[in-house]
């Protein structure tokens, strides 16, 4: 899959996922941005450091992502979107 996404596959990925969430998409606040400065993990890029700020501040463990750097980060579970068949039921779970 290439980073370079059409814009209007992009709004349907970011409204799928949305509904998927329930809405739940929380803000990001320049203390992740801070947080994401420090945390020194070479391999990945700043947005993909942001995001683990931003999880960690609100203790997600897990991250939906093909992005297979977040596999070398402790404590943190990619789920590959192209397995979503292997974990969509306990992701997505009606609670």
């Amino acid at each position: 899959m290439h980073r370079r996404v059409l814009p209007e596959r992009l709004q349907r990925t970011l409204e799928l996922v949305t509904g998927a969430v329930h809405g739940n998409v929380v803000s990001l606040l320049s203390g992740d941005v801070m947080r994401a400065a420090r945390l020194g993990i070479p391999h990945l890029q700043a947005r993909d450091l942001v995001h683990l700020a931003t999880m960690e501040r609100l203790g997600i463990s897990a991250i939906i992502s093909t992005d297979m750097g977040f596999d070398r980060v402790p404590g943190i579970r990619r789920l590959d979107p192209r397995l979503l068949g292997a974990w969509r039921d306990e992701v997505f779970a009606v609670r």
